[in-house]
């Protein structure tokens, strides 16, 4: 039709606009009076021209009030996007466009249409379009149906599938893929006849498609073969298959597959047998009664109530079996089984002998009801003795569980997945709960302190390897968080196959043991450091305070000796040598005296504010001449105000230690400094020097009184060994450290930390 407009608007004129058309009546008689839309549009996608059947389409009184709309105006907003990317690109290059879209009527309303666009000879846009709306909803219908008809089909719990006459398979369903344990395309195409077991059945097949050509249905079982070459019994449907014209064109067979009863069948013919064999051979008694009469016993019935023969029991009532006190329940349960209502399925009885004597019953009892009769099926056991066995194994575990729970230790049992599977109270109170349920379910591993996990698990292994572990310690945990030292013994339980089952572990809180130990390690450790204490003032007392008078005594007693026959400069170096004696052991006694005041306690801080660089001015003064004579430069790097609380003559003493020894092992031409440094939390006061440093093996030992460490300065002076320890302990009485960070031919430097003041 494009096409047919086209030729004929191309006769007319080259530029086709309203007027123009209007020249040829017949060709604008067939465009108004044609049913399909059609119009004529600009590259701008604006409408020229358009018939009323174009109007009318969407939703417009007459042409005129279509005439000037842009085609976007015309579409679904979902449609735009593939007119400006696809339709309109197609149109320009290939020289025509036809297919399916969705327009949009003057009131909003959708509808669907088949529309052809073409060029005239003048490049304008030909557009016919037909309302295919209403075979698009019958075509949606349509699927819909079919949708649902292969939906109901696929869903169903049978197989469905279909031959043609010559029993090729044309369509199978889910189920019937299922069945037959085929994938869908291997079992399209195929004759049926593979899908029999025995291929003598193919003639029996061939009948029934016969049947189903005649226009018959029926139904039949057969024996069928699964891809895998198992054995399939089958219920099979089948009817004819019919064209649209109402030929037979095949079958249409439903499966159902019934191997399960036919194997139910036939294993209700062997339980048959099983069931014979069984009653009359069961240890426990078998009795059937209806309505409460007894009707068929085995032999064990007999034997258990002391019975020769079946006459004695059957046709009797089954309450007869029964002491007297039970005969009104055993009554009370066949009156509620008439009445359909419920009774246990198993019940402890007493039963009554042949010879008068009672004995435990347990019953297992079923019922089942065949024509309006009420039928129960009663299997007996004698359980005297397991009664007798029962209360002995309570009377123990009565026993045992006093004894669990009377213990002093904690005691838990866990199972082969170390899940608690009993505690006693003291577990309860020790882990600090409240109640044994709480600790029923848990893993062991949740009472251990994490420290500790993996000894656990290495424990557990070695239980299972040697049976049982005795007195490993352990930190555990309570249910508060807190930790306890604990002394662990453990054991296995095992089956009666000799197989482990669990493990039952004692635990013993060990808290005071080890407090004491390590008290008595205190003490023990306190009395080595004191008899070292002694030794070393022993060894002060015997060696380093003796020889400084030997050499007194040498000097003094030469001076009287010959004091007529020396020369002036010989007693100057007698007197100076009695001079370096007398300072040094007034040195060593005024350590010892401090020292044994800080031993004894008789030495006590008293702080005080105290201006560090004040307290350094005092200390290069004091020592500013020491240091000259050996070329060394002594000074401070204090910049700003700092101040300590301390006792003064501690720090100082310190401090004078400190300098001096460095004075002492520093070469000359060295440098000695004094830092202080204001920290978040502390400052830290510190003298360094340039000397002959310390070796990293020698730093522990110039804290210890039992084995202090004393050498000779860079120039051979001496030194008591007690400074350095001295000045630790008064730090110490400072809330404060001493520490050293030393290297071997570069220096020292000793820092002493103390609190920061909180204002």
């Amino acid at each position: 039709m494009a096409k047919i407009i086209t030729s004929e608007i191309a006769k007319n004129k080259k530029n086709t606009d309203t007027k123009n058309i209007s020249g040829s009546s017949d060709f604008i008689s067939n465009i108004k009076t044609s049913l399909d839309g059609i119009s004529i549009s600009g590259k701008n996608k604006k409408i020229i021209f358009a018939n009323d059947s174009f109007a009318k389409m969407y939703g417009y009184k007459s042409s005129k009030s279509i005439t000037g709309k842009n085609w976007k105006e015309l579409l679904d907003f979902t449609e735009i996007k593939r007119l400006d990317n696809k339709i309109i690109p197609d149109l320009f290059s290939v020289g025509c466009w036809q297919g399916e879209i969705i327009g949009v009527k003057h009131n909003g309303h959708k509808f669907y249409q088949e529309l052809s666009l073409s060029f005239t000879n003048d490049e304008k846009i030909i557009a016919i379009s037909r309302d295919i709306t209403r075979r698009k909803n019958l075509e949606n219908m349509l699927k819909e149906s079919e949708l649902k008809y292969r939906s109901l089909i696929e869903d169903l719990q049978e197989g469905v599938f279909y031959v043609d006459n010559n029993g090729i398979m044309l369509y199978a369903n889910k189920r019937c893929c299922e069945i037959f344990g085929y994938p869908l395309q291997d079992l399209i195409g195929i004759n049926s006849f593979e899908l029999l077991f025995d291929k003598n059945d193919i003639e029996f097949v061939m009948r029934k498609n016969r049947m189903r050509e005649e226009g018959i249905s029926d139904s039949y079982e057969l024996r069928c073969c699964k891809r895998n070459g198992e054995l399939i019994w089958c219920h099979v449907n089948g009817t004819p298959y019919y064209d649209i014209n109402g030929n037979i064109i095949g079958s249409i067979s439903i499966i159902t597959d019934i191997t399960g009863q036919k194997k139910s069948t036939e294993a209700l013919k062997q339980s048959e047998i099983r069931f014979q064999t069984i009653f009359m051979l069961s240890v426990d008694a078998i009795g059937v009664s209806k309505n409460g009469i007894n009707i068929y016993v085995n032999p064990a019935f007999l034997s258990l109530f002391g019975f020769e023969n079946y006459d004695e029991i059957l046709g009797k009532p089954e309450t007869l079996l029964m002491t007297q006190n039970e005969r009104k329940k055993i009554l009370d349960y066949t009156q509620k089984r008439k009445q359909g209502q419920h009774i246990p399925a198993s019940y402890i009885s007493k039963g009554l002998r042949k010879d008068g004597t009672e004995f435990s019953l347990e019953v297992h009892v079923s019922s089942y009801e065949v024509e309006d009769e009420i039928y129960s099926i009663a299997i007996m056991r004698d359980i005297t003795e397991l009664e007798r066995a029962q209360k002995a194994l309570q009377e123990s575990e009565e026993n045992y569980r006093t004894l669990v729970n009377t213990s002093p230790d904690a005691i838990v049992v866990t199972d082969t997945n170390e899940r608690l599977t009993l505690v006693n109270e003291r577990a309860v109170e020790l882990y600090g709960y409240t109640d044994t349920k709480k600790f029923r379910g848990k893993k062991y591993l949740e009472f251990v302190s994490g420290k500790d996990h993996n000894k656990l698990k290495l424990l557990t292994k070695d239980i299972l390897k040697t049976g049982f572990v005795l007195n490993l310690e352990f930190e555990m945990l309570r249910k508060d968080g807190s930790t306890f030292p604990a002394d662990l013994s453990a054991s296995v339980i095992k089956d009666f196959e000799g197989k482990p089952k669990g493990v039952v572990s004692i635990i013993r809180d060990i808290t005071t043991r080890k407090e004491n130990e390590l008290r008595l390690r205190k003490y023990a450790e306190d009395q080595a450091e004191l008899n070292a204490t002694k030794d070393k003032f022993y060894s002060i007392i015997a060696h380093d305070l003796r020889s400084p008078f030997q050499t007194l005594l040498g000097y003094s007693d030469m001076l009287r000796s010959n004091v007529e026959n020396l020369k002036t400069e010989k007693i100057f170096g007698y007197a100076d040598n009695i001079h370096k004696a007398s300072t040094e052991t007034y040195g060593l006694l005024e350590d010892l005296l401090q020292w044994t005041g800080s031993q004894t306690g008789r030495i006590k801080a008293s702080p005080e504010l105290i201006y560090i660089i004040e307290m350094f001015y005092s200390i290069i003064k004091t020592y500013k001449d020491t240091a000259k004579n050996k070329d060394i430069l002594l000074y401070s790097n204090v910049i700003g105000d700092m101040y300590i609380n301390a006792d003064r003559n501690m720090i100082t003493t310190i401090l004078r230690n400190l300098v001096s020894n460095a004075i002492k092992f520093t070469y000359r031409k060295g440098n000695i400094v004094l830092d202080a440094k204001e920290n978040e939390e502390d400052i830290s006061i510190s003298v360094s020097d340039t000397g002959v440093g310390i070796a990293e093996e020698n730093i522990n030992k110039l804290f210890r009184i039992d084995s202090t460490f004393s050498t000779k300065g860079t120039e051979k002076e001496k030194g008591t060994g007690l400074g350095l320890i001295i000045c630790k302990e008064f730090a110490e009485k400072n809330n404060g450290t001493l520490s050293v960070i030393s290297k071997i031919g570069e220096g020292s430097t000793f820092t002493l930390t103390l609190p920061k003041i909180k204002f």
